[in-house]
């Protein structure tokens, strides 16, 4: 059974029949069990189980909940008769299985998408690069002046370069972890 088909094929009888929204817990929480164990065509559990995974719903209402199910022919179910038994179900297929396609004896005489892809014949696609790649020797970056002035720098030409960096006096700053740096390879800090 596909989960998902099933799935959908219970929100489109929804769509056209009544059922309370306890039958409609019950049904999921029977479908999700049924999934947990690998899909069987019947699987037993207690109703003392089924009513945990309900959310501790009553026994009455597990009990009207299955008969609204087993009415509306959604779920079978051999209910335990004795405390301590358990209750078996089989859920209903709610959808149409589509048979596979059987592959034909002749081969198509027209050549498909598949086919081109297998004897190598080139696609002739557009080529376009999703990015552009950026030369960075000839981008020119615009920079205000005072900005970017990390350590007491100054800017020249869009790069911040400490080894020219100078106090207010005019003397070169000492001792700046920036000084052995390429900076002439080195965008800009605060951009």
């Amino acid at each position: 059974m596909n989960y998902i088909s099933q799935l959908n094929g219970f929100r489109r009888w929804r769509g056209q029949h009544a059922l309370s929204p306890f039958a409609q817990l019950l049904w999921y929480s029977l479908t999700v069990e049924q999934n947990h164990r690998l899909w069987p065509e019947r699987f037993c559990i207690s109703s003392t189980d089924l009513r945990q995974i309900m959310g501790g719903v009553g026994p009455n209402t597990l009990r009207h909940a299955r008969s609204e199910l087993i009415e509306a022919e959604l779920v079978e179910a051999t209910v335990a008769t004795c405390g301590g038994q358990v209750t078996e179900y089989r859920m209903i297929q709610l959808y149409e299985e589509i048979p596979a396609a059987e592959p034909s004896a002749e081969p198509s005489q027209e050549p498909s998408a598949e086919a081109s892809e297998c004897t190598g014949t080139p696609i002739n696609k557009p080529a376009t690069p999703l990015l552009k790649p950026i030369n960075l020797k000839t981008v020119k970056q615009e920079c205000k002046p005072g900005r970017c002035k990390q350590d007491g720098g100054t800017i020249e030409r869009g790069l911040a370069s400490p080894a020219r960096q100078t106090t207010a006096t005019g003397n070169a700053v000492i001792g700046s972890s920036r000084s052995r740096t390429n900076w002439g390879a080195e965008p800009l800090y605060g951009l």
